[in-house]
This record gives structure tokens, sequence and C-alpha cells, in this order.
């Protein structure tokens, strides 16, 4: 039934059962307690009246936001208005507004935000995502790739690897601050993705445009950060069948 064990010299064939029985053990193991992938996550749909702003505001002190009851897409939402109009309308979760889940560290980790966005005021000539280094006012864009923001609510679908390079950044459509035609084009050089990245102060969704005032709703946002398994792991169903398959064998020779 096993004649390769039952070839070997009583003590080889010892060894070659207990050999079996580890590779079965592991394979098992695998399949019942493999390694979950570590995540981190966000989510906000400003539903309860409690919340208020949940954390969020403008970048600068013109940038006004206001927790609306109604209107979002599906219960309430944030609105942001810049005073004054034109310029940059953006929100920001940050450290200091008790959003810790979109500062600090971001490498190792795989990232997919997603959230709802609309026009409420004004016109759109960028719409972007943004990563703010710590030691620095300047970041990492990346324009939106639902394009400009309209009056009705868009979802958007954002990945990224902390782990990348500043090449592969680039190559994904990110771009310094100071690069962007709209944003920042005199602006100072901001860090490199990979120093923005290791400390992000913020993370925000601008909107730049003109109009009195500028203003934009913004919903369920949601962010996710995972790591995959660093080996890959056997399916399930065919590591159990296996490691049940050796245990039997190993029990067989070991009678015989």
């Amino acid at each position: 039934m096993y004649p390769l064990l039952d070839r070997l010299p009583p003590r080889a064939r010892a060894a070659g059962t207990r050999a079996i029985f580890a590779a079965a053990a592991f394979l098992l193991l695998n399949v019942t307690s493999s390694a979950q992938a570590a995540s981190v996550g966000y989510f906000q749909d400003w539903n309860d009246a409690d919340i208020g702003v949940a954390g969020w505001t403008g970048t600068v002190a013109s940038n006004l936001t206001s927790w609306q009851a109604t209107g979002g897409n599906g219960g309430g939402y944030l609105r942001t208005t810049l005073a004054g109009g034109g310029g940059t309308a953006d929100v920001g979760g940050r450290a200091l507004s008790n959003v810790p889940e979109m500062t600090g560290d971001f490498r190792e980790l795989f990232w997919t935000m997603q959230f709802d966005i609309r026009l409420e005021g004004g016109s759109a000539d960028a719409a972007m995502l943004r990563l703010q280094g710590i030691s620095t006012g300047n970041g990492w864009v990346l324009d939106l790739p639902t394009g400009l923001p309209t009056s009705s609510w868009s979802s958007v679908l954002i990945s990224f690897n902390g782990n990348w390079t500043e090449s592969e950044a680039r190559d994904n459509g990110w771009m310094p601050d100071n690069e962007h035609p709209v944003l920042s084009p005199n602006a100072p050089a901001s860090l490199s993705w990979e120093a923005t990245v290791e400390n992000v102060r913020a993370l925000a969704i601008r909107i730049s445009g003109e109009g009195e005032p500028l203003t934009s709703g913004l919903d369920n946002v949601r962010l996710d950060g995972t790591s995959a398994p660093s080996t890959p792991i056997p399916e399930p169903s065919a590591a159990l069948l296996l490691g049940l398959g050796l245990l039997g064998l190993a029990g067989f020779s070991q009678r015989n």
C-alpha cells in the first residue's frame, strides 16, 4: 500500500513515517490557521447627527466644512465650501482632527480608498486625492480617475501601494504638488514619495475651480489598508485532502 516505506529498514521507516506526519500537519495547519492579511480600516457616512463633521476640516481658514443631515448619497454628508470663490476647496482627515486612520505610516500596505463626491457650486478644473507629508505643507496628488465631479453623486475608487518606489508611483499617475499643472505649479518641491508615505500628515480630497462659492459634497468615505501574505498558501480544499491522505498513509504504514 505504501511500498517506498516498506522497503526501508525499521529505523528509516519510522523516520519516514514521522516526516509524513509532520508534512501533513503543516498542510493542515495552513488550512485551519493560515495567516490572515493585516488590515486597517476607516469608514464614515455622516448619517449620525452626533458626529458632526467627524473630524474632517478644511485645510485653510476660508475652507469651511459642515455636516448636512440630508441630501447625501444615502442620508447625511459633508459639505465643504471655499469662501470668496475660486481656488481649492478641500477636506482632509488629520491626526489633530481625530482621524488617525488617515495619517501616519502608509508603507507596507496596499491601500484602497472609496468615496462619493459631487460639485454643488462653482466650476471645477481639477479634482484629486492628496497625500501630505508630515514635515512639509506639500505632498503627492493623483487626479481622480472618474474625472471632474458633477452635480450628481459619483463614486470614486483609488488603489495604491505604500511600498511603491517614486518611479512606480509616477507610473501610476501620482505626482508632487509642484508638478501638477493646476494645483501648485509654483510651490516648493515636495518630499519624495517614499518620505511622504512614511509619515502622512493628512489625506485630502481636493477640488480646484472657480465660482462663488466653490462648494462640494463628500460621502461614504472608506479607507482600507491590507498586506498580502508573503508566501502563497495552498488552496484549502487541495491542502486538506493532501494532508488527510498523508496522515492516512502514515497511519496505515505504522500499523504494518
